[in-house]
């Protein structure tokens, strides 16, 4: 899910693919995450060393060893779903409706 860091996701978890909004996805408030971006500064001190190569790659094996069986196959692979959180999704539809109308009004 991606979501707006000043508005924290509603209580209902939905995702909406971004390419398809008739495809949407409700998780459980009790769903676990880890958020994937992660500060390296703050206030221009380094709070967070890069981890080493290794590291990265044995995080990378266990991770995808959690996705279902049907999504690591390489032979019609189902999708991870994977989209914009509600309040997110209906801001950028706003925002791109207004820069459309815009332009129209600059053609007409």
């Amino acid at each position: 899910m991606i979501f707006d860091l000043n508005h924290s996701p509603s209580d209902s978890f939905e995702i909406v693919d971004p390419s398809d909004a008739t495809r949407r996805k409700v998780f459980s408030p009790s769903s676990t995450f880890e958020d994937l971006l992660k500060p390296v500064v703050r206030n221009g001190a380094v709070i967070r060393r890069d981890t080493h190569v290794e590291s990265s790659r044995r995080r990378r094996a266990e991770d995808i060893s959690y996705l279902h069986p049907t999504i690591q196959r390489f032979l019609n692979p189902h999708s991870y779903p994977v989209g914009l959180e509600t309040n997110l999704f209906e801001l950028k539809n706003k925002m791109v409706g207004e820069i459309r109308s815009r332009q129209r009004g600059l053609q007409g």
